[in-house]
């Protein structure tokens, strides 16, 4: 190594002079002092460029992680536990919603099915969301530094998005036109549209919502991005559904175009949806490729497992039973598979119930359904009642309420009343229209064994009636009659019907009440013709409340043939409750034939409910709602005749001719309307006694009608006067003529009812056959129908009411007659 020698004469001779030095001190002096300058300046310059870069750039990089974790949220998948419990209450019943769909348009209300697919058309109220505020306050942050900064674009686009998804879509849609106005050409510019175009759906701007996304999908060409073409296409789906929700196969398309960039995980969920759409539009194939996507690009088993029953369930609308049975007994098997195990059970089940009614023809009364497939569909519903019972209230509701309709339409109304009894008022299926529909059926149900005893009664009282003195039923007539009331529907004389263990012991059963009701003391019965009036009554409101639960069950000839059963008995002395009972059945077959479309049969039933029981409040309610045309009977010419004579003459020369139609044509609305029209004239007139007394009169005998329900509320008190009526301006003639008037009907009335005892004395009433495929109802003990015609319009200035007016009660009709939730007739006479 070489030494190295310090000489220190040789460096303290190159060292500079101290003239030199002092030169060279002063230059680096100098230079120093210009680079501690530059360097503060530097530094004063640096702390606003690092203060935008640190704190702007954190705050926006914050506010962009709370929309991301908002965004996982809302993909997060229902996750199963060990009962399913969520994941039954996550599950979509697709076959549900179908049904209540049909159910819809049968009926012409028509509801538009809920948009899944979107998220701010099915938004209900704002969302209050930790992250969303968090993400707003950051980048209001941002936007409130009065400098300005390049983070403003970023800020804009944040705080638009977070408040669309909290649903504020007002405010989105300003923060998106400001960040459109400030940055014409800026990189959020797709999604910018497609946010704004949804922001105003909301709003029903549809045609400026249309012209955003005409933008959004020039920018999505022009970057060529699939992801942002999917969101675009997705919106014009939601665009779609608010133009028109009844639109399915152009919301399906859309839908279909938006997975053509998707993939994994969110292609499945996209698919799902479009499934339904499908699903509920009745494309069978569509939906069948849709779900079969989800469950092949879904990553979440429980995605998967919902994708593999709603494929199921596609297939099953085709009839491809054995498929759908192979492919949800696929999914029962699977552990992975676990969190949609539940419903896949009960749809199994369920599929296999469909399978084996088309096997039988739909004949489920027969021996082959009885003996080779209801023992394998009671055990399948069994076990899912006892598999669920404490873990899962919605499977065993929809269990019971399947084997429940199985029983009924075999017949055995006892079995399906029991376990249907429990559904009533229930909330545990997808929508409140399924459950309406559930509680309607679970009530028919278990009202219906009690009807249908009630009129075996009736047959027994009436039989026994006329049985004649001395005559014994023969052991053959009381088997026969005991097996056709212990079998109902399934009774079939022309051929054996086999029975059951509990039908062979009700039999037994029925055969010893006969025989005793035989030996039993003869009634005794003080009028007979009262007695069996009664008895009709009875037997009329049992029919027609059977007839209403066959509506409930879509049972429509059965419940044509029960409202006509109920109008074949004949009443040999009317009276106001049996009349009300009489129009209730009328209104409520044509409500029937009006929903099957037999326009020729429900026309002649609404003339004939409004020309003979005009005064009852069924007839006022079709008054309302179905008579269109006004007509022109011979009711309604002499009213509209004695109305001209009241406009010429006064009410002194039309008063005898409107009492003429009370007596003449007492079943029509003319009657109480006359009775209004004199009332409301001496009421103009001041003469409030006698107002007062044709205001009681049709209180008293047509207290059904319109007239009696807009009176009601000035009439409190019956007792006395108007509450502005003075004791003077009697009319001098109004009681004499009032009196001699209300004797001659009288006698005229006991008269009839003479006749007409005489007559039921005679022979007993038969049964009037009632066809509804003629183009005229034929109903017993009614006069023949009348013409329709124009009437005039009511005069100025006059409050009497004109020819076809109808005073019109305080809240009009909170009820639909005849309907379920109608108000019934008064109880008439019991037996």
């Amino acid at each position: 190594m070489t030494e190295i020698t310090f000489h220190r004469k040789s460096f303290l001779a190159r060292l500079p002079d101290r003239k030199s030095s002092s030169r060279i001190f002063r230059n680096s002096l100098f230079i120093l002092h210009s680079s501690l300058f530059i360097l503060l300046l530097a530094g004063v310059a640096g702390c606003t460029f690092w203060h935008n870069f640190s704190t702007y750039f954190n705050t926006i990089y914050l506010a962009q992680q709370h929309i991301d974790a908002y965004e996982e949220q809302q993909q997060a998948i229902v996750p199963p536990n060990s009962n399913a419990a969520v994941a039954v209450q996550g599950h979509r019943w697709l076959d549900e919603e179908y049904e209540m769909r049909q159910l819809a348009i049968s009926n012409g209300d028509v509801q538009p099915i809920e948009p899944t697919f979107s998220q701010s058309l099915s938004a209900t109220k704002q969302i209050n969301n930790v992250h969303l505020d968090s993400a707003i306050i950051l980048g209001s942050k941002v936007l409130a530094d009065k400098k300005g900064t390049k983070y403003i674009e970023d800020a804009l686009f944040i705080v638009g998005k977070a408040q669309f998804y909290k649903n504020d879509f007002a405010g989105a849609r300003r923060k998106f036109l400001e960040l459109l106005y400030k940055y014409p050409d800026t990189k959020y510019g797709a999604q910018v549209q497609v946010l704004l175009a949804r922001s105003m759906l909301m709003n029903r701007q549809l045609d400026t919502a249309k012209a955003a996304l005409g933008s959004a999908m020039a920018f999505g060409e022009k970057s060529g991005d699939k992801l942002v073409l999917s969101q675009i296409h997705r919106a014009n789906a939601e665009y779609v559904y608010a133009r028109n929700a009844d639109s399915l196969t152009a919301i399906a398309s859309e839908l279909r175009q938006a997975e053509a960039g998707l993939s994994g995980e969110e292609l499945a969920r996209l698919a799902y949806q479009e499934g339904g759409v499908d699903y509920l539009n009745s494309d069978w194939p569509n939906a069948e490729r849709a779900f079969q996507t989800v469950y092949e690009s879904a990553k979440d088993d429980w995605l998967a497992g919902e994708g593999h029953i709603a494929h199921a369930l596609a297939l099953r609308r085709e009839e491809k039973f054995d498929a759908a049975t192979k492919e949800l007994q696929q999914v029962v098997e699977k552990a992975k598979y676990g969190g949609s195990h539940p419903a896949a059970r009960y749809e199994l089940a369920y599929t296999q119930d469909i399978a084996a009614r088309k096997a039988a023809g739909d004949n489920l009364k027969s021996d082959e359904f009885r003996t080779k497939y209801f023992p394998t569909l009671r055990l399948n519903y069994y076990v899912l009642d006892t598999s669920f019972k404490n873990s899962s209230a919605i499977i065993v509701a929809r269990s019971k309420f399947r084997e429940s309709d199985l029983y009924r339409q075999m017949g055995d109304y006892d079995s399906a009343a029991r376990l249907a009894a429990g559904l009533i008022g229930t909330k545990d299926f997808s929508s409140p229209a399924m459950n309406e529909f559930v509680n309607q059926r679970a009530s028919a149900l278990g009202s219906f064994p009690r009807w249908r005893n009630e009129i075996v009664r009736v047959d027994s009282l009436e039989a026994r009636i006329k049985q004649k003195p001395g005559a014994k039923f023969e052991e053959a007539t009381v088997h026969v009659r005991a097996m056709q009331e212990a079998l109902g529907t399934r009774w079939q004389p022309q051929r054996p019907v086999p029975m059951t263990r509990e039908d062979s012991i009700k039999v037994i059963q029925i055969e010893t009440r006969l025989r005793r009701e035989q030996n039993a003391p003869k009634l005794t019965i003080s009028d007979t013709v009262k007695f069996i009036d009664s008895l009709h009554y009875l037997a009329g409101a049992a029919h027609y409340q059977l007839g209403r639960a066959y509506e409930a069950f879509q049972e429509y000839p059965n419940a044509r043939e029960e409202y006509q059963t109920a109008l074949a008995y004949r009443f040999v002395i009317p009276d106001t409750v049996k009349t009300a009972l009489r129009a209730q059945a009328i209104y409520a077959w044509m409500q029937l034939e009006m929903h099957q479309k037999n326009n020729v049969v429900s026309d002649s039933l609404l003339d004939l409910l409004l020309s003979h029981y005009g005064q009852t409040i069924y007839a006022e309610q079709a008054r309302t709602l179905y008579a269109a045309a006004k007509r022109n009977s011979r009711g309604e010419s002499a009213y509209k005749a004695t109305y001209t004579v009241l406009r010429a003459q006064g009410i002194d020369a039309a008063k005898p001719s409107f009492l003429d139609i009370v007596l003449n044509y007492s079943k029509e609305d003319v009657a109480p309307r006359s009775l209004y029209a004199i009332g409301e004239t001496y009421e103009e007139q001041e003469h409030y006694d006698s107002a007062l007394t044709y205001y009681r009169k049709i209180l008293q005998d047509y207290p059904y009608s319109s007239y009696a329900m807009a009176l009601r509320p000035r009439l409190a008190d019956a007792s006395s006067a108007l509450p502005h009526a003075p004791p003077a301006n009697i009319d001098p003639t109004l009681q004499q003529n009032e009196e001699e008037q209300r004797q001659q009907a009288e006698r005229l009335r006991l008269e009839r009812e003479e006749e007409l005892r005489r007559q039921a004395q005679q022979a007993m009433p038969g049964a009037p056959q009632i066809d509804s495929s003629n183009t005229e109802v034929h109903v017993p003990n009614e006069p023949p129908k009348q013409s329709p015609s124009e009437l005039p319009p009511p005069p100025p200035g006059r409050r009497a009411l004109p020819p076809g007016g109808i005073p019109q009660p305080p809240g009009g009709f909170p009820v639909t007659p005849g309907g379920p939730g109608a108000p019934p007739p008064p109880p008439g006479p019991k037996p």
